[in-house]
C-alpha cells in the first residue's frame, strides 16, 4: 500500500504549504487538492486528539465540564500544566500515516509540480513542501530516472 508519513505536527504548515502553492492547470491543482486532502484528513483527526487531550486535563467547573477561556482555549488546570505540554508533545511527535495508494497517479501531478516549481517560495512555504517531500520520498514513493543514463536513482 502506498504511503508516507509525517509528524502530527508537521500536518498544518505542509497543508497551508499545499494550499498556498499557486497552479495554472487543472491537473496539477486537481492533483493538489487530492493531496491536501489526505492531509487535512489526518489534521482533523490530530486536532481532535489534541482537544480530548486538553479537554481530559483543563480545569472543571462546577458541573464538571472544561472551563473556557475568553478566547476559546480552555483553561488548564495548574497542577496538569506540565503533564499538558508533555502530552501535547508527545501528540505533536506522533506519525500520522497518509495511504494515498489508490490516489497514487491522482497526485502524482502535483509532487512532480512540486519538484520542479520554480516560483518564489517563502520560508514556511518552503518547510511545508520540504517535510511532504521528504516523507514522500523517505517511504520509498518516489523514484527518479536519470534522464541521461535511464538509471533510476
Amino acid at each position: 500500500m502506498k504511503q508516507f508519513t509525517l509528524q502530527n505536527r508537521q500536518l498544518i504548515i505542509v497543508g497551508e504549504a499545499l494550499r498556498d502553492l499557486p497552479t495554472t492547470d487543472f491537473k496539477t491543482n486537481r492533483a493538489k487538492h487530492k493531496l491536501l486532502k489526505l492531509v487535512n484528513k489526518k489534521f482533523e483527526e490530530y486536532a481532535e486528539d489534541e482537544k480530548i487531550l486538553i479537554e481530559n486535563l483543563a480545569e472543571k467547573d462546577a458541573d464538571g465540564q472544561p472551563v473556557k477561556l475568553e478566547n476559546g482555549n480552555y483553561k488548564i488546570d495548574k497542577a496538569n500544566t506540565k503533564q499538558a505540554q508533555k502530552e501535547i508533545n508527545e501528540l505533536g511527535d506522533m506519525e500520522a500515516v497518509i495511504v494515498y495508494g489508490e490516489f497514487a497517479l491522482d497526485i502524482k501531478p502535483a509532487i512532480d509540480y512540486i519538484l520542479n516549481y520554480e516560483g518564489h517560495i517563502d520560508a514556511k512555504m518552503g518547510q511545508g513542501l520540504f517535510d511532504l517531500i521528504e516523507a514522500y520520498e523517505e517511504n520509498g514513493a518516489l523514484v527518479i530516472v536519470d534522464k541521461f543514463t535511464n538509471i533510476k536513482v
